[in-house]
């Protein structure tokens, strides 16, 4: 049976390393398809807008709206299938743990500890999209702003305007910036916490496993470091 085990790991890690990278590379190329499809509707839109929606709608919102939003395409892909991977993983890793050390505090403590981080991954999306509507916001303030500067660049050199308007232009400049420094700074929470929860999930299954008088044998960390 040991030669079977170490076989059927080898060959799994050999079927995950000749996947991965091509899935990922497939899901990324259709990505940037589904990207262009959606830049030609907008461009194809923009060219039969009407009259009312111009005057709504500037040359810098729908440049933002190529350059930035749509760039969320070329990655969403790679991840969507998690919305069902996901909780097939969970009740898989709920289903070794009860296996193996049984429905006590220990297993609850896992599983409780992974089921919050759920909804805490769900707040952390809706701030994120919260943000990203803030930023987008600025930026296209600012692209009006440059916009108008630059349709009427003759009347504000005649009359000297350019320190004021460069005050006006630096000062959305900033406030988007601060903008996406939130974000950056909350990216860098969510990043750190990907890679963190497993160790933590696993530190207080051992620890809860110890305190309720179990004996902690090599087998089971090998065999919580695993799932």
């Amino acid at each position: 049976m040991g030669y079977i085990y170490a076989s059927s790991l080898v060959v799994l890690s050999l079927i995950y390393t000749s996947s991965d990278h091509p899935f990922t590379f497939a899901m990324q190329h259709l990505g940037m398809k589904v990207r262009i499809a959606v830049c030609s509707l907008i461009y194809r839109k923009a060219l039969r807008m009407s009259r009312s929606s111009l005057e709504e709608t500037t040359p810098g919102q729908i440049v933002n709206y190529l350059s930035s939003d749509m760039n969320r395409f070329d990655t969403l892909l790679s991840f969507l299938h998690y919305i069902v991977v996901a909780p097939l993983q969970l009740g898989i890793v709920i289903g070794v743990m009860y296996w193996y050390i049984g429905m006590g505090w220990p297993c609850l403590a896992g599983i409780i500890l992974i089921i919050i981080f759920v909804p805490f991954q769900g707040l952390m999306g809706h701030i994120f999209s919260k943000l990203r509507e803030e930023t987008a916001k600025r930026t296209d303030k600012r692209l009006i702003l440059m916009d108008e500067i630059l349709q009427s660049i003759r009347t504000i050199k005649l009359y000297a305007w350019e320190m004021f308007f460069m005050k006006q232009v630096q000062t959305a400049r900033k406030l988007e910036v601060s903008a996406l420094k939130k974000t950056a700074f909350l990216k860098a929470v969510n990043q750190a916490l990907f890679f963190v929860t497993s160790k933590v999930t696993l530190f207080i299954t051992l620890i809860t496993y110890v305190l309720a008088g179990n004996r902690l044998s090599s087998e089971i960390v090998r065999l919580l470091q695993c799932i």
